[in-house]
């Protein structure tokens, strides 16, 4: 890759990912990448499914996705290539998820001992603080504190973690674990701490919200509704109220609460 230093920037940031074997890849991509001078990071690019191919446009981005051929594409110019390339990986790996079965949701995943939770939430319903705070406690290590990729085994569902952390994030010591999830939560900031149940309807649409990327293509949205059903009736979903300290872990199954 050209220039060297994005090439070393990107190992950085992936290295840690890389396979030891010669597995056939779910998706090759072909990047082509033209830096310019100036900075900002606010991309607008529209993601469109046109037949079998998805097709992400904008001023900055040129971008096909073809989950069938496995293949992919991206066409970026614009300032802080590495965030672009970034930008598209999580479209990438959404899109490729989905279609093999998975799901890409936007929320924290901590592994203490043999079980596993995912928090999830909205941008500022306190994930990354809720791993901040795990990890401060030596409670549990965090398999990521924003995007955390889902697969169907027999048993349930297994968390991933991936690179695609917060990026003001440091400490990525659990990101390539994994653990069979034990529930889902919804984080709730309060002044109190317990939590509560919800409906399948409801925790049904709070995982579709939290489906980024496949949530904003209409004709996907039948089968992803599904799909987050399916992953609610195994793992369970409650509302998980909490305030600025380690006490949550009080309540979750296993942890010293019910």
């Amino acid at each position: 890759m050209d220039p060297p230093a994005l090439a070393e920037q990107l190992t950085g940031r992936y290295g840690a990912f890389l396979c030891a074997d010669e597995r056939e890849p779910d998706c090759s991509i072909d990047l082509a990448v033209e830096p310019e001078e100036g900075r900002g990071t606010a991309f607008d690019a529209k993601l469109i499914l046109s037949g079998d191919r998805y097709l992400l446009d904008g001023p900055r981005f040129h971008g096909m996705i073809d989950p069938c051929q496995k293949r992919a594409k991206l066409r970026f110019r614009g300032p802080d290539p590495a965030w672009g390339i970034e930008y598209f990986l999580r479209v990438v790996v959404a899109i490729i998820a989905y279609h093999n079965d998975g799901l890409l949701v936007h929320g924290a995943a901590l592994r203490a001992g043999a079980a596993t939770f995912l928090l999830v939430g909205q941008s500022g319903s306190g994930k990354s603080t809720a791993v901040a705070l795990s990890h401060a406690a030596g409670k549990a290590v965090a398999l990521g504190d924003d995007l955390v990729l889902l697969r169907p085994e027999r048993d349930g569902w297994r968390a991933y973690g991936t690179p695609f952390w917060n990026i003001q994030t440091v400490e990525r010591q659990g990101q390539t674990s994994d653990g069979l999830v034990t529930g889902i939560y919804k984080l709730i900031k309060d002044n109190q701490i317990y939590a509560e149940p919800m409906g399948m309807a409801a925790a049904t649409a709070e995982l579709f919200a939290n489906a980024p990327v496949v949530n904003d293509v209409p004709e996907l949205a039948p089968g992803l509704l599904g799909r987050c059903r399916t992953i609610v009736q195994h793992a369970g979903m409650q509302r998980l109220h909490f305030r600025k300290d380690a006490g949550f872990w009080s309540v979750l199954p296993g942890q010293g609460g019910a």
